[in-house]
């Protein structure tokens, strides 16, 4: 009797398929969802076919964001490829997957993505921000292109004013050789910094600042 009575109160309160499949949705797509909740949320949605072809990309996307927040690059470029199959004007998919490949060092795939996205969405200011940031800072010689920098992240500004873009229109000057332009910007950067209270990044801001001082550029 015991058992009857607690399996009848685990029935009342186990979720409906559509309620789990609501929270699922919720889960996956909060980039605030913890990591691991929302690569397990959005792999059911997946799992379970039951999404649209968008929604499906969507799903796949998000999942890659959760993977790159783990610092999982191959499996965030594996959802964000196939993200772009099912939708190939997805602007997101292309530029995070660059940022994927940007942070394993893989140069000229990540440009490519920048350039795709950009393609798809001319105003799209992170992707023309991360694009800027790489031509005025790559390791290799061959990938920098300061002019092409400078023009980029002045573009990005244009579109949105937070201060990593007028840190990387300091880089794009530096690399240009235009140093005392990218003195001003970085002094920019680093006061809009302070009026935002985000002091943790100000000492990364402030050395590169330093380094400009010299008639330096900066490299990854």
């Amino acid at each position: 009797m015991r058992a009857l009575i607690l399996l009848a109160a685990l029935s009342a309160t186990a979720p409906t398929p559509a309620e789990e499949h609501a929270a699922n949705l919720q889960w996956c797509s909060t980039a605030s969802t913890p990591s691991d909740r929302r690569i397990s949320a959005c792999t059911r949605l997946i799992e379970m076919g039951r999404l649209v072809r968008v929604k499906q990309a969507e799903a796949l996307y998000n999942r890659g964001n959760a993977y790159l927040g783990k610092g999982q690059r191959d499996r965030a470029i594996a959802d964000y490829g196939r993200a772009i199959d099912l939708m190939p004007g997805f602007a997101s998919a292309y530029h995070d997957r660059g940022k994927a490949h940007q942070e394993e060092g893989f140069w000229d795939r990540a440009l490519r993505d920048y350039d795709s996205a950009i393609r798809l969405k001319p105003d799209f200011a992170f992707a023309l921000n991360d694009k800027a940031w790489l031509l005025a800072t790559a390791p290799e010689a061959a990938l920098r292109d300061g002019d092409a920098a400078v023009r980029l992240a002045q573009r990005a500004l244009r579109l949105v004013d937070f201060p990593a873009l007028h840190g990387t229109l300091a880089a794009a000057y530096a690399e240009a050789g235009r140093f005392a332009d990218a003195v001003r910007a970085q002094e920019t950067a680093i006061a809009r910094l302070r009026a935002r209270g985000q002091v943790l990044l100000l000492p990364d801001y402030e050395a590169r600042l330093a380094l400009f001082r010299t008639q330096r550029p900066y490299r990854r």
